[in-house]
């Protein structure tokens, strides 16, 4: 037998209600509750008044303030006379964290979180308060006997009355902790409707997951609503499918249901939920709402109270939250708050029944409790987390929603003004419907034409930058935390992204067309081998706490991702199967934290953590950190174009057919092509275009698209080209430029760009560093071998009149060009601060009409050509300067020696020479981790499979290549510095795996071999 013993605390009043009340009051003369024409509220119990000296008076520890929140004569009253903004402050200054210090790629960095749609942080003062006050008295609250669990359960039942309180709910209104956020209470939502047959469901364009799914696999039907043109949810369209629907509920006898977000946690568009609400009930549906995103900061009213002859179609039967995304809510529960009527089927099973939940329990039957509250909270529940909640709760009515929502629509405008001049940047979503701070953008990276120069249509393409790059990025440079991905709202995200259901199935077939047994092997059922080619944003979200300088440093960092984040690809890899992308030279592990680092050998508690070091410090102010970025900036420039020594594997060969058509990303490989104009050498097509865009679908804004409207580009075919319209709107030329920008020096321009360090160091206030483009680094290696050339015609030199030699066509990374002087080059160019990027100059203004490349037998000089060149050329085989095709091997071969020109053409042994896309894979890999040393003693474990076998053979490649270079006549490598190689394979001894024909295979190469055979 198991009895609940818990107490039943008297709600909250929800404050001053307009109309006729009458109440009625217990043997104390307190008023029991009130009553009103739309509604019954609780009233809290009164604290019994005490005297000083039985009271003491704490205070929780908390920083101080430091920043003040805004500089704007901006002031607002709660509802116990304390400013909010003092409020606002006080929150911003004791954010647990605030303060965390990270070691970075490119030096230390604060943390600047802005993540806050997807989970709030704790704050100091509650986790003190219940520390002190919560956790000293903690007891189980399956029983009040004891004091600590009487006081536990006094606390828990406070908690509830105070978010009851502050969702206006009524007697009829139950309020229950569920699980850890919405998912748990749209499934108890679902358990408890006791429907007899399945539902039609409406839903809106903004659902989460957690609001879609466990409709479909319900419903008879599940229907979407549209957005309007301002993007928010047409209310005529969910009357039109409410006319239709309610018929068909009527007939088919099921109930008709309409859920929907109050607020997307992609754009932050809000929806007029009273409205909605009133029209659903009007056609006899259920209204449930979506409270996750806009609960911590919009107000939330169960049962509004209203005039007119709809007063009594505005209530909501149901709304549901994650007190976890409230600024101090980490580890709290999710809320449910729904009419009692609605928990039918609990009242013969529970949603989770166990202890707790029934009244009497006998050998062959069982009584459940009446009370949903309690019934529907079975188990020990989340005790410490929901008097969290409450206390989370408490803190958002003493700042009041009304002063909460005044800030944010600063923070609203403050954005729209900040991203205004940004033309790379898209905002999705648009600006016309009232919203929250909460912004999801996509990065464009339009392509300069790289055609034949001068043409009369040159092409402009347009691709974006990853959305899991743009986070990275903002977080090595500048420590913000962003959210990359499509939010858990995939069907919103498509319509935003401006994929339509074809382009849809086909990422859904690349993504899981992988077979069965491929992943059985690989032991990840759920890990795509393209994930990276899913298509996402990168989401920031400004809370109405944080000061304006942060926002502005926020909003800074993000334009100068769009403007100049490209640049930074190079020192980026990314991982196809994951999605991820990290710098290259950074190990993110080295500064992880380990539980296992928890000692406790000399009897207590002790762990160890990485030390900051301090060779790179944190930037002093947020304007320090925007330098740094600069000079990184410029940093990078010169590693990538001017060193030969930064090899960028050729990403483009990592794609096949389908995919390649699908993706949408700047590749790393592109980003260095473009930037040491080369992007011909590539071995895929460029530029390539993205077979998506936003704002064809739905609402966006952009700098360069909010005045035109852009036609839909359909996908139609797997095998469909997708050639952007150069003359749409979406992309601009350079005839687009605006004539009366103002021009700068173009020697100052090239000597910053170059070489940073020659001229002032950037300091406050002067910040000469401009916009650093795909044609000003054009320019700029025009500009340098311009100079180049007239320095070297006035300095005198022995070996002026030679050709250059092999060594400077290595050096230069390609055939040595020689490209016309135009005097165009003379003209100026415009302020890349107010010129578009990928607009700053014309092609013509760049290069002339017509190229000329040397021929590689005609740069070769006898006299100048050492053997250093000779073997840099024969080591480095993508380099183009020596892998040019037949004719350059020919000429290479003839300096060598005609006997060694074998080398370089397939043997007629059994080595096979292999494929030269995977040979390159190979070799890059070599190079850039330098993994083969001059002596060294390479063993190839062989299992007979073609990766191990693939690996031989392009290892052998490798070897030929350099036997060449040391049998030339002329000397080269040492004996010594030929690696040696060999084989080895252990036979397992089973059945189903027989290596041993291998031992004559690897006989006839004249490798090598060890062979073991394990006995059992």
């Amino acid at each position: 037998m198991q009895q609940s013993s818990r107490l039943r605390a008297v709600g909250s009043c929800a404050g001053s209600v307009s109309g006729v009340m009458s109440g009625s009051r217990d043997r104390t003369g307190n008023l029991q509750h009130v009553r009103s024409a739309h509604r019954i509220f609780y009233t809290m119990p009164e604290k019994p008044v005490l005297d000083e000296r039985e009271t003491l008076k704490h205070t929780a520890e908390s920083n101080t303030c430091h920043v003040s929140l805004t500089d704007l004569p901006v002031k607002f009253t709660t509802n116990n006379a304390t400013e909010s903004l003092v409020l606002m402050n006080y929150i911003n200054d004791n954010i647990v964290g605030k303060e965390f210090i990270f070691r970075g790629p490119f030096g230390d960095r604060k943390t600047v979180y802005c993540d806050w749609t997807a989970s709030g942080r704790a704050l100091a003062f509650i986790e003190n308060f219940i520390s002190m006050e919560v956790l000293p008295t903690y007891g189980n609250t399956h029983t009040t006997t004891s004091v600590t669990s009487l006081q536990t359960t006094m606390f828990r039942h406070e908690a509830r009355d105070i978010i009851r309180n502050a969702v206006r709910a009524s007697e009829d209104d139950a309020v229950i902790f569920v699980g850890s956020g919405c998912t748990g209470a749209v499934h108890k939502l679902i358990h408890n409707l006791h429907l007899e047959q399945p539902p039609i469901v409406i839903v809106g364009p903004f659902e989460h997951h957690s609001n879609i799914l466990p409709w479909r696999h319900l419903a008879f039907k599940v229907c979407r609503a549209e957005a309007d043109q301002s993007g928010t949810v047409s209310l005529k369209s969910l009357e039109s499918l409410l006319q239709v629907e309610s018929v068909s509920a009527q007939e088919m006898g099921c109930k008709l249901i309409v859920c929907m977000a109050a607020a997307s946690n992609v754009t932050g568009i809000m929806v007029d939920v009273d409205a909605f609400s009133c029209l659903t009930h009007r056609y006899g549906g259920l209204a449930f709402w979506d409270y996750a995103t806009a609960a911590p900061y919009t107000k939330i009213d169960m049962n509004p109270v209203r005039t007119g002859p709809d007063r009594d179609l505005v209530y909501k039967d149901a709304v549901y939250f994650s007190m976890h995304k409230f600024i101090g809510g980490p580890q709290t529960p999710g809320v449910l708050v729904a009419k009692r009527r609605l928990f039918k089927a609990g009242e013969a099973q529970p949603d989770g029944c166990g202890g707790g939940t029934v009244f009497f329990v006998r050998r062959n039957a069982q009584v459940y409790l009446k009370d949903v509250e309690e019934r529907e909270e079975g188990g020990t529940p989340a005790i410490v987390e929901s008097i969290r909640a409450g206390l989370v709760m408490q803190l958002k009515e003493a700042v009041t929603c009304d002063a909460i929502m005044e800030r944010e629509d600063v923070l609203v405008r403050r954005i729209w003004d900040r991203l205004a001049d940004c033309r790379n940047i898209i905002v999705l979503g648009g600006k016309e419907a009232p919203r929250l701070p909460i912004i999801s953008v996509v990065v464009r990276h339009p392509y300069p034409s790289v055609g034949t120069a001068g043409g009369p249509k040159a092409e402009t393409r347009c691709l974006f930058l990853h959305h899991n790059f743009v986070s990275a990025l903002l977080n090595d440079l500048f420590g913000i935390q962003a959210r990359g991905g499509c939010a858990c709202a995939g069907p919103y995200a498509m319509d935003l992204l401006g994929i339509d259901e074809a382009l849809a199935k086909l990422y859904e077939e690349t993504l899981v067309g992988c077979p069965l047994d491929a992943y059985k092997r690989a032991r990840h059922y759920d890990t795509p081998q393209l994930e990276v080619i899913r298509p996402g944003f990168t989401r920031i979200s400004v809370p109405f706490f944080i000061p304006d300088a942060e926002v502005d440093f926020i909003l800074d960092a993000l334009k100068f991702v769009a403007n100049h984040g490209w640049i930074f690809l190079p020192l980026y890899r990314y991982i196809s199967s994951t999605g991820e992308w990290s710098h290259r030279q950074h190990e993110i592990s080295r500064d992880r934290k380990w539980l296992r680092n928890v000692d406790y050998s000399e009897g207590r508690m002790s762990w160890s953590s990485a030390r900051i070091t301090t060779e790179m410090p944190v930037p002093e102010s947020y304007e320090a950190c925007l330098r740094a970025a600069h000079e990184e900036m410029c940093r990078t420039v010169r590693l990538v174009d001017f060193s030969t020594s930064f090899p960028v594997p050729d990403d483009t060969i990592s794609f096949d057919e389908s995919s390649r058509e699908l993706r949408w990303f700047l590749l790393p490989s592109e980003a260095a092509a473009q930037i040491r104009n080369e992007i011909g050498q590539l071995s895929t097509r460029v530029p390539h275009s993205s077979p998506w865009h936003p704002g064809s679908l739905s609402t966006c804004f952009c700098p360069d698209l909010q005045n035109n409207k852009r036609e839909a580009a359909l996908f139609r075919t797997k095998t469909s080209s997708y050639l952007m319209d150069p003359a749409s709107e979406s992309y601009h030329t350079a005839n687009d430029l605006d004539k009366s920008k103002k021009q700068i020096d173009v020697s100052m321009t090239i000597r910053q760009l170059i070489r940073p360090h020659s001229i002032d160091p950037l300091n406050s206030g002067h910040l000469r560093v401009k916009d650093i483009t795909v044609n000003n680094i054009t320019l700029a290696r025009h500009h340098r071998k311009r100079v180049q050339s007239e320095s070297t015609t006035k300095r005198p030199n022995r070996n002026m009149g030679l050709k250059p030699s092999l060594s400077e066509s290595v050096l230069n990374g390609a055939y040595l060009t020689r490209r016309k002087q135009s005097s165009s080059t003379e003209q100026p160019i415009f302020d890349a601060f107010d010129a578009p990027p990928h607009c700053a100059l014309t092609r013509s203004t760049l290069v002339s009409s017509s190229t000329e490349y040397f021929d590689i037998r005609q740069s070769v000089d006898e006299p100048t050509l050492n053997n250093n060149a000779l073997v840099q050329a024969l080591h480095d085989p993508l380099n183009s300067a020596c892998s040019v095709g037949r004719k350059a091997r020919k000429h290479i071969a003839e300096f060598v020696g005609q006997r060694d020109l074998s080398l370089l053409k397939p043997s007629n042994t059994l080595w096979q020479p292999p494929p030269r896309d995977l040979y390159k894979l190979v070799f890059r890999a070599i190079r850039q981790f330098d993994m083969i040393h001059p002596g060294d003693r390479v063993l190839v474990c062989l299992s007979g499979g073609k990766d191990s076998l693939s690996l031989l053979h392009c290892l052998h490649q490798y070897q030929c290549m350099l036997r060449g270079c040391r049998s030339s006549p002329r000397g080269g490598l040492p004996p010594s510095a030929i690696f040696t190689l060999g084989a080895v394979t252990v036979d397992p001894g089973t059945p189903s795996y027989d290596p041993s024909p291998l031992i004559p295979y690897v006989a006839d190469l004249g490798v090598p071999y060890f062979y073991e055979k394990q006995v059992s």
